[in-house]
């Protein structure tokens, strides 16, 4: 018998959106980052600028493993570029996992501090959408009884129409939750509307990507955003909320890396209809 006088007990947590295998490599770097032509995010840089080797992301993973069940973490969706013992790791752990291989057709360049360029490979992106299929057929076999996956096709500007689609369809034949990075920069939303003339939100509406099986990662900057300069700006014709609240959609916004660079959401949770991003993500439903 324990005596539970002065304890609280608690279910385990479920992070729904998390990169082991990169971010622990990136403390005392990120939080003084920031490139100012980007409006003080550090993401394209970073990613070009810092990749770790097959044993460097396998440490990564131990060490984001054990925080996180350090803090009370039971479930977590592992969003990576897998590296050969990934899904050991997980196995050992103890952690539920939702493994989500990324896959994408183009990656980002610069030329300078102020120009994002994106540099694309369809071939890529259907090696890795093929490579991602085996990855998560694997996890989802594992004699352990506690990996599952996840879609994840990696960000809304660096995958090809066609590959989304493809990934929907996938998710929704084999029942898996879907998840792609949208709206988390502002270099990003920009050079969406000048592709198709809508947010990257309308447009990934257009194409079937908004979901009740969908987890959106980070959706901060909406139409109403200040930083977009968008014609809904203060709240007159905003649709992007109101999009994401009728399509079922969930949204990992994780607040806490966002406020450094004034990237937090313009936009309240509160709002006709539901509370959109505070909601049930699709795989906690699968957690008991």
């Amino acid at each position: 018998m324990i005596d539970g006088r002065a304890l609280l007990v608690l279910p385990g947590l479920v992070n729904v959106h998390t990169h082991p295998t990169t971010e622990p490599a990136l403390r005392g770097v990120r939080e003084d980052h920031g490139v100012p032509e980007q409006q003080m995010t550090g993401l394209f840089e970073r990613a070009q600028s810092l990749r770790l080797d097959e044993a460097g992301r396998e440490a990564a993973q131990r060490l984001a493993y054990a925080e996180l069940l350090s803090a009370g973490v039971t479930s977590v969706v592992d969003l990576s570029s897998p590296h050969p013992g990934w899904l050991g790791v997980m196995r050992q752990s103890g952690l539920r996992v939702w493994a989500g291989p990324g896959y994408a057709s183009a990656h980002w360049g610069m030329t300078a501090p102020q120009t994002v360029t994106w540099h694309w490979d369809g071939r890529t992106g259907r090696d890795g959408f093929r490579r991602a299929q085996a990855i998560m057929d694997e996890a989802e076999a594992d004699a352990s009884g506690r990996l599952s996956a996840i879609v994840f096709p990696a960000q809304i500007d660096t995958v090809e129409e066609e590959l989304f689609r493809e990934s929907m369809a996938l998710a929704e034949a084999t029942g898996r939750p879907f998840t792609t990075h949208i709206a988390q920069a502002v270099v990003e939303v920009r050079e969406m509307i000048a592709r198709h003339g809508k947010t990257p939100i309308q447009w990934a509406a257009e194409i079937g990507l908004l979901t009740p099986r969908s987890i959106l990662g980070h959706a901060i900057f909406l139409d109403e955003h200040p930083s977009i300069g968008w014609p809904s700006f203060g709240g007159a014709g905003a649709r992007d909320l109101g999009i994401m609240v009728e399509r079922g959609v969930a949204v990992a916004h994780c607040p806490s890396p966002s406020p450094a660079t004034a990237s937090t959401s313009a936009t309240s949770a509160a709002t006709p209809g539901g509370a959109c991003g505070w909601r049930w993500a699709p795989i906690a439903r699968r957690t008991t």
